[in-house]
């Protein structure tokens, strides 16, 4: 029986079935409420809005993680803490003994980076949950609030059951329904077979080209890139380590991973016309037949050592090391078939990146990781660092990932060695030159990519700078955002004031693509909102830089720093 002043949260697709339930459990109960929790993969249908507009008990709340607790620390921070800590107390238990390891990964180094790859994946998987729950915690705490109970459904992971043991306050209770589980435990397999490719039917009738014709051919150490389309070209390209190195180019070879960049005929193309080889990542790669695959496959599953025990965490843990042992022996193939001796990873937060590395450590070669941007959040539980060497900006970035649960190998500091083109001074000049005579004093604003921690913290990051400016005649705006804004969809409010400035000549908004470098000689001075990459490469620069620590990061190195930053808790200190 639900007790009174009960809230009943909903964190997944509320479907009519769902509201139906909970009807009828408003009848049983009148002080029942459904919160229906909606994160962006999950979208508001008819029935929904329809019942929303019906029923007053159900009600929408985004997921804020703006909201701070009584220090001034975010739900984001916490939600990362907790996520951690659960981490940290059934690792143990469930990784504790060796049993589920195949033969040949009975190595010191090489168990103990399998055993952190399924730390990370698990890490993945238990996070979104964990967010739920620690955002109920600050909502539950929120003086408007009367309900004392909640009930947070979670209809579709498998990992409920590991963090029901763990959470503290008895008034919230966690519940997924049993052949939800199950068919969550399907969903994994069913992923990992599509992503071994055993049931790719294409590639019985089908034989692509996957690599350049002459690669087999050279027998000598290569370089792979992950290739990023953005990033091809340019201060920020990967091979700007390899401009002062005398290497063939064609012994640098650029490989396929990333979703938002495959490798099509223009790009392959344009890779080629520069002098270097290529290589996507085929599920089919170098097999001459598919049931040559199959064979391997099959091999592979039989050297995985089946768990004695047959319960949720022995059969969770025997596909997580199952779906890892695949890619290994995957990216073996591929290592040893062309001698990769360094393959240079850019794909931040995947769990690939150890199996690449287990890979390369088999096969005598190594893994180059770096830096894109200065952290403005803490370090997360899936933030993996599994390089053997790994370049970051300075001391500060240095220190912040030495506190991670994955550190590299090896961090050398390297400072920031894109965004120091000579053009940024004559950019950000003839920027400035575009304000009108009466402009006294230029702030330039850097933010961040709009993601659901910080969405609230735009707005007011933006309206309070933009206000300011109005009101202050002899002030000018450069914006430098980090992505294109259509300002409108954005904020109406915002909008107005951005096109009011923009027809007094006060304000002027950077192409997204330029360095934020310009924002040193454009403008007088910076605010990064967030801690963020933008305003410490404007301060490299020589601008003096200001960050708003929005969401609470007050362990934060650059508090401390002797580096021409100054961080400010909020908005109203930096006015």
């Amino acid at each position: 029986m639900i007790k009174k002043n009960t809230s009943i949260i909903w964190c997944d697709d509320l479907s009519l079935s769902t509201i139906l339930y909970c009807l009828i459990r408003k009848i049983i109960n009148t002080n029942l409420n459904l919160m229906y929790i909606r994160t962006p993969r999950n979208q508001q249908g008819l029935i929904v809005r329809s019942c929303k507009s019906i029923f007053s008990w159900i009600r929408y709340y985004p997921i804020d993680w703006f909201l701070k607790d009584k220090n001034g620390v975010s739900v984001r921070i916490n939600s990362d803490s907790n996520c951690d800590k659960i981490m940290d107390k059934y690792f143990d238990y469930i990784l504790s003994t060796n049993d589920y390891l195949p033969q040949k990964f009975h190595n010191n180094y090489i168990s103990s980076k399998f055993k952190e790859a399924l730390r990370a994946q698990f890490s993945k998987d238990v996070s979104a949950i964990i967010d739920v729950i620690t955002w109920v915690e600050y909502y539950k705490n929120d003086e408007k609030d009367k309900l004392t109970n909640y009930i947070v459904i979670n209809r579709g992971s498998i990992h409920v059951p590991f963090i029901k043991n763990y959470i503290i306050n008895s008034n919230i209770i966690l519940i997924t329904h049993s052949i939800s589980k199950l068919i969550h435990l399907l969903k994994v397999v069913i992923r990992m077979i599509i992503s071994s490719g055993i049931f790719d039917l294409r590639l019985i009738f089908q034989r692509k080209t996957t690599y350049n014709d002459k690669l087999l051919k050279d027998n000598r150490g290569k370089i792979f890139i992950e290739y990023f389309k953005t990033n091809y070209s340019g201060a920020r390209a990967s091979n700007i380590w390899l401009k002062d190195i005398n290497f063939e180019k064609k012994r640098i070879v650029y490989y396929s991973q990333r979703t938002d960049s495959l490798l099509d005929d223009d790009s392959i193309k344009i890779i080629e016309n520069d002098g270097y080889s290529w290589l996507k990542n085929e599920k089919m790669y170098h097999y001459r037949s598919y049931f040559l695959k199959i064979k391997e496959i099959i091999s592979i599953i039989i050297n995985c050592p089946i768990p004695k025990r047959l319960n949720l965490t022995t059969i969770l843990r025997y596909l997580y090391s199952l779906n890892l042992y695949l890619n290994i022996e995957y990216w073996t193939k591929i290592i040893s078939t062309h001698n990769v001796k360094v393959l240079i990873q850019i794909e931040e937060g995947s769990v690939l990146q150890y199996a690449q590395k287990i890979a390369l450590r088999i096969e005598g070669g190594i893994m180059i990781g770096f830096t894109w941007s200065i952290p403005f959040t803490p370090i997360r539980t899936q933030d993996f660092f599994p390089q053997d060497i790994y370049f970051t900006w300075g001391k500060i970035n240095r220190d912040w990932q030495l506190n991670s649960k994955f550190v590299p190998d090896r961090i050398l500091t390297a400072g920031i060695l894109w965004d120091v083109d000579d053009q940024n001074e004559v950019i950000g000049k003839n920027i400035r030159k575009k304000f009108n005579d009466k402009i006294e004093i230029i702030m330039g604003l850097t933010d961040v990519t709009i993601k659901d921690y910080s969405k609230r913290a735009v707005f007011e990051y933006y309206k309070k700078f933009l206000y300011y400016a109005k009101k202050n005649t002899n002030w000018g705006i450069l914006i430098k955002p980090k992505a294109k804004r259509n300002w409108e969809k954005l904020d109406i409010e915002i909008s107005r004031l951005i096109n009011d400035l923009i027809l007094e000549k006060r304000l002027i908004i950077a192409d997204e693509k330029l360095s934020p470098g310009i924002v040193a000689y454009g403008a007088d001075l910076c605010i990064g909102m967030l801690i963020n990459s933008g305003a410490v490469i404007a301060a490299k620069h020589g601008s003096l830089s200001l960050c708003w620590d929005a969401t609470g990061c007050l362990s934060h190195p650059l508090y401390n720093s002797n580096n021409p930053f100054f961080v400010y808790k909020n908005l109203d200190d930096i006015i």
